[in-house]
């Protein structure tokens, strides 16, 4: 039997689902809602041969290995995209003080010494960057054919499912969404 706090949630996470679909539909995107249902709670498939780019010495498999990870792409061929990295410092403010949760900034570029020669010596953040040379983050979750950006960004559980969609830096609503999602965490 379902007690109302449960109800309480649940109607809560029906709405948010709502309001989320209505953010990304603003871009006039016919299937956002297919693939927003197709996509959420699935199983995600991190990238496996990757590059740690940091100032410290982090190994990805320690930064994977949480219980809940905010996991973003960026086209490392888009000089305006990987600008978009530093638009991360409130979300990483935030997630920082929870011991539990991570941000992994994917890139993938085609020509991928152009991006460490001219665009990766320009970001300005300290968080650390993963080099996707085979771009398996999006060829290994089906995102191929996506072109919105809100649907190449996810909050992901330690079993990365994949409970949250949308990129807090490209939508205001969807940003307070994450916040307030992390802090219940």
């Amino acid at each position: 039997m379902v007690d109302s706090s449960q109800k309480m949630n649940y109607s809560k996470y029906t709405i948010v689902s709502i309001l989320f679909i209505s953010c990304i539909n603003s871009n006039n995107n016919d299937n956002s809602r297919d693939l927003y249902e197709s996509l959420i709670y699935s199983q995600f498939n991190l990238p496996d041969s990757v590059e740690v780019l940091s100032t410290n010495n982090i190994d990805y498999t320690d930064i994977i290995d949480t219980d809940y990870k905010i996991a973003t792409y960026i086209d490392g061929d888009c000089f305006s995209c990987i600008f978009e990295i530093e638009s991360w410092g409130e979300i990483v403010d935030v997630i920082s003080e929870v011991d539990h949760i991570s941000l992994l900034i994917y890139v993938y570029a085609q020509d991928i010494e152009r991006f460490m020669q001219f665009y990766y010596p320009s970001i300005q953040s300290d968080h650390p960057i993963i080099i996707d040379y085979d771009n398996r983050y999006i060829l290994n979750n089906g995102l191929d054919s996506v072109t919105n950006r809100n649907f190449l960004t996810f909050l992901l559980n330690s079993d990365n499912e994949i409970i949250r969609i949308g990129n807090p830096t490209l939508n205001e609503n969807i940003r307070d969404f994450y916040l307030q999602t992390i802090e219940e965490l």
